[in-house]
């Protein structure tokens, strides 16, 4: 059987000339030595990693990557989604103690810049979310800030209006395109209990 030909190439990584089966350069190989050589290149420092994912402002740091449905960055690390904030927070300031999550003093979820954000136990976010009026102690946010929201606040106190009012549950139902159950919920403040009665 004759030998099949081969293919002269330079690895990327360490520049070290090798041979190669030239059918095999068709499938993508032929750019690095070794496996130990194709791995290195593809690892990127987490620093590295993480920076290239944020967009720099005269204010916030804004996160481009990956989000949860609140809007709050989050990287993949180790096979494990963690929040963004907490890592730019860590990078800085070491382990987060266990009990306290990041806090946001700007109140944008998805910035990153280490200055705007400081440790807290789950009282002391509570507390600054009540300072600054946000009535919302959901990671993922409520009301209209909530990823998956159908209405605005304004809609949620026409619809209690217009309740009150003397429209039905079925006509409210169809004209913001709800179930008769979340209208019921509304009007009776199971849910989105954040609006104040106006």
């Amino acid at each position: 059987m004759s030998p099949k030909p081969e293919a002269s190439c330079i690895c990327r990584q360490c520049g070290k000339e090798f041979t190669i089966e030239s059918h095999r350069l068709a499938y993508g190989e032929g750019k690095y030595c070794s496996r130990k050589c194709g791995w290195a290149a593809q690892y990127i420092p987490l620093h590295e990693r993480f920076w290239s994912k944020v967009q720099k402002t005269d204010q916030c740091w804004l996160w481009t990557g990956a989000k949860t449905n609140g809007g709050y960055g989050k990287i993949r690390i180790n096979g494990t989604n963690r929040p963004a904030p907490r890592v730019a927070w860590e990078f800085e300031n070491g382990s987060l103690p266990i009990g306290y999550e990041i806090c946001h003093h700007c109140d944008n979820p998805s910035c990153v810049r280490p200055d705007h954000l400081f440790a807290g136990t789950r009282k002391d976010n509570v507390q600054d979310m009540i300072q600054k009026g946000r009535r919302s102690s959901s990671a993922h946010g409520s009301g209209e800030r909530h990823g998956m929201a159908k209405l605005t606040n304004d809609q949620v106190v026409e619809i209690r209006q217009r309740k009150a009012n003397g429209e039905s549950a079925k006509e409210l139902s169809e004209k913001f395109s709800i179930n008769r159950s979340t209208v019921h919920d509304i009007v009776t403040g199971k849910s989105w209990k954040h609006i104040l009665e106006p």
